[in-house]
């Protein structure tokens, strides 16, 4: 699921590597969070294998799945993103291809947000499926996303090229997808000689306080007719 190799000591470049589209499950996220915990004190390189950085939570499965795979999979999530938002050293995404819903969420905890040109996708578009955002997924977009374009990209989940992505601030820079992964790497790089406990600060200072969950957001994941929307999304997007 994840593929790590480091990078001179100081940087780790982690891999996303799930399925088709590198999308959440439960599995997928433990080992997630797991992995960015072993990183011990690197900075990180984000990136993924294939036509997708991340398409978000593997929805066939969400919504074929009872209410107890919900309650796994939910604190695994809000996990998943918390470590990331919160991990204390400089992170680097490097979005190879689509990044959409929570694959968006994960490219807006970069402290800097690479993007490869073409004609990959951004954009948060749980909303028109019927799950509202965590705590935390929405306090990661209203970090991350330019004030003027938070509640169009929120409640018309609407995917966004690159081009527009780097233009509405969603991103930090374009580069072919050749030069993605050596970019990425000089910049970590050169966020990494950053002295450690000076950024960290500094980062918890932009990002503020850690949140918490939502119960009242996990009981709205958890209603079958929040399955029920997400199946009839599924057969009109997949039929």
């Amino acid at each position: 699921m994840m593929h790590t190799s480091f990078v001179d000591g100081d940087v780790a470049v982690l891999e996303l590597e799930h399925g088709k589209v590198n999308a959440f499950d439960v599995e997928f996220l433990t080992a997630f969070a797991e992995a960015l915990v072993a990183l011990d004190g690197r900075a990180l390189v984000l990136t993924g294998r294939g036509r997708a950085f991340c398409a978000g939570v593997d929805l066939v499965r969400l919504a074929n799945e009872d209410a107890s795979y919900i309650d796994a999979f939910f604190p695994a999530l809000i996990r998943a993103f918390e470590t990331l938002f919160h991990f204390p050293r400089p992170v680097v995404v490097a979005a190879q291809g689509h990044a959409i819903a929570g694959g968006a969420v994960l490219v807006s905890c970069g402290d800097h947000r690479i993007m490869a040109e073409g004609p990959s996708k951004f954009g948060y578009t749980e909303l028109p499926i019927g799950v509202p955002f965590p705590q935390i997924a929405f306090t990661i977009a209203r970090y991350a996303t330019p004030a003027q374009h938070l509640q169009r990209m929120l409640y018309f989940g609407e995917n966004v090229g690159a081009n527009d992505a780097l233009a509405m601030g969603l991103v930090d820079e374009l580069v072919s997808g050749d030069e993605l992964r050596d970019r990425a790497v000089a910049r970590a790089r050169s966020l990494a000689a950053i002295e450690p406990a000076a950024f960290a600060i500094t980062k918890r200072q932009l990002r503020g306080p850690q949140p918490v969950g939502s119960a009242e957001v996990l009981a709205r994941w958890k209603l079958p007719e929040t399955r029920r929307t997400i199946r009839a999304f599924l057969d009109r997007t997949l039929s």
